[in-house]
């Protein structure tokens, strides 16, 4: 997966050049150089940034027009008390905002307490990523970005939340994290809180640790295997890589997931395999405190307990929290093992 756009080492000078001809904020992207990105799509182009600013997806509610004048900014949300701008990621990345286009999701970016979301249609994955190898293209190169990398096939705008958040602090400034300690789902340190890939399958709601995911994938050609549990959908390849397919939605109390070319797959991976989890959709990324999650012994089925540790409620939502190692143990796999490890 990182093969696919990573430049080669002999690069990194000007990548590395361009961030510090633009000042102290740019120079921030390289803190974390082994960074994962959360790629994502908006207007057909195809748009990333480093997770680690990454805060949640959230499905956007009205956005309520702003009157001023700050570049791109397509107007405001009120979310858990704060008041969010929303900028158009086309015309961050390329000049031209796309105010015919409907932005049903918004990514919420927190850069040093400074938050604000984007535009967003459809999550596409997370890719890992060591932004100081990528040579970035002057002729690309644009205000609230640090170019377009290959990705796919296609090019992929970098977007720079430094950058962002210092055209937020134009109208914005006032609006920071440490401004609402009094908001008791805000009131939480930074250390306590984990990200994590949120999906569902049924009615249920599944946080994944961003950690233990590798990609998103649809449509992916299973093959079944004869006599193999049902929770053993089939093998799959993906990239040159046969992994196993698993369905966990029986021991959920639910039929197996239906197979077309419209399913949706989280890549997992353990220090012993990766393989791919059916699920009906993605919702996005949350960040969840670590002692909201309760113990699952005497809450879910004992079944269920084999493969959720801890259940957290969070507003009107409980999220079970899926540890993918815990998939590799599930007793029900343990004559196969040896396919889902390979």
């Amino acid at each position: 997966m990182t093969q696919d756009f990573l430049q080669s080492p002999g690069q990194l000078s000007s990548g590395i050049e361009m961030l510090n001809t633009r000042g102290p904020a740019q120079a921030n992207l390289c803190a974390h150089q082994e960074s994962r990105l959360f790629v994502f799509e908006f207007a057909q182009m195809i748009f990333s940034v480093p997770l680690h600013y990454v805060e949640e997806v959230i499905e956007s509610h009205k956005i309520e027009s702003y009157p001023g004048s700050v570049p791109h900014c397509r107007g405001t949300i009120n979310h858990r008390g704060r008041i969010l701008p929303i900028f158009d990621v086309h015309g961050l990345g390329f000049e031209k905002d796309k105010e015919d286009v409907s932005s049903p999701y918004v990514v919420v970016i927190n850069n040093e307490g400074i938050v604000f979301g984007l535009t967003l249609e459809k999550h596409l994955e997370l890719i890992d990523c060591d932004i100081t190898l990528i040579e970035l293209s002057r002729e690309d190169y644009q205000l609230y970005s640090l170019g377009m990398i290959p990705y796919r096939e296609k090019a992929m705008t970098l977007l720079a939340p430094p950058l962002i958040a210092s055209l937020a602090q134009l109208r914005f400034n006032y609006h920071r994290i440490e401004d609402y300690k009094g908001n008791n789902q805000l009131n939480e340190t930074t250390e306590n809180l984990e990200k994590f890939i949120v999906s569902q399958i049924g009615p249920m709601t599944i946080a994944h640790p961003v950690g233990t995911v590798l990609e998103i994938v649809e449509g992916l050609d299973v093959m079944p295997l004869f006599g193999a549990d049902a929770s053993l959908r089939g093998l799959t390849s993906l990239r040159g890589r046969v992994i196993a397919c698993v369905d966990i939605s029986e021991v959920l109390g639910m039929p197996s997931r239906v197979l077309d070319d419209r399913s949706v797959f989280l890549v997992l991976s353990t220090k012993e395999a990766e393989f791919a989890l059916c699920v009906d959709r993605v919702l996005g990324i949350k960040n969840l405190a670590r002692e909201k999650f309760q113990p699952t012994e005497g809450l879910l089925p004992s079944a269920v307990q084999q493969l959720f540790d801890g259940v957290a409620e969070n507003g009107i939502e409980n999220y079970l929290r899926l540890m993918a190692s815990a998939i590799i143990d599930w007793d029900r796999l343990a004559p196969f093992r040896n396919l889902v490890t390979e």
